[in-house]
């Protein structure tokens, strides 16, 4: 089974580009991989945390609810289901102080999980395999221990960059290129469900 997580949530929506927010950049891309798991039989289950308040008080602890809120309810039902993966997507805003601009593609995992290392090795391997990935730059993997959703998670977890809203917003432009790319990155992520790997 594969949680397909929408980060972040229409109050708290992440990143912000010009007139583009990164939550229903998300949504977007999200439905195009839901789309594609339907018509491909791929076992998966939606995980979304969108609802609607206006207290203020409630807003500014959303960011913190919905999070744990996904993460237990993927708890909830690992139990229920073999193999299980999580995964959520992620479109983010880079201010370093090095570099001014975000750019390419990188799966985050689990730093004390093996196999979540493993699986993203292997689903960026996958990703590669596809023409589309040329227009992006290849940012590798990377290990985080601080990230709730790899860490809470009991079954192994990656959060997917397919690309950042500063420097690579031609794809959240382009309706042809955005949706390529969310194909490449559904495939993928069934090639790597179907591989065995997580027996």
């Amino acid at each position: 089974m594969i949680f397909l997580s929408d980060g972040h949530d229409i109050i708290s929506y992440g990143a912000r580009y010009k007139n583009i927010k990164e939550h229903e950049l998300i949504l977007k891309f999200n439905n195009l991989i839901e789309d594609y798991f339907k018509i491909s039989g791929v076992p998966y289950i939606r995980v979304n945390a969108d609802y609607r308040c206006v207290d203020e008080s409630f807003k500014i602890s959303s960011k913190v609810l919905s999070l744990k809120y996904k993460v237990n309810y993927i708890n909830q039902l690992v139990k229920y289901f073999k193999n299980p993966l999580a995964i959520e997507t992620h479109f983010n805003y880079y201010d370093g102080k090095d570099n001014n601009k975000g750019c390419g593609y990188e799966v985050l995992y689990y730093s004390h999980s093996e196999i979540s290392k493993k699986l993203a090795l292997l689903l960026l391997k996958n990703v590669r395999d596809f023409d589309i990935m040329t227009h992006l730059i290849d940012r590798g993997v990377k290990a985080r221990e601080d990230l709730y959703f790899l860490k809470g998670t009991k079954c192994p977890a990656l959060i997917i960059e397919p690309f950042f809203l500063d420097d690579d917003i031609e794809f959240a432009l382009n309706d042809s290129m955005f949706e390529m790319l969310a194909v490449a990155w559904a495939h993928s992520i069934e090639k790597l469900y179907k591989g065995g790997v997580l027996k």
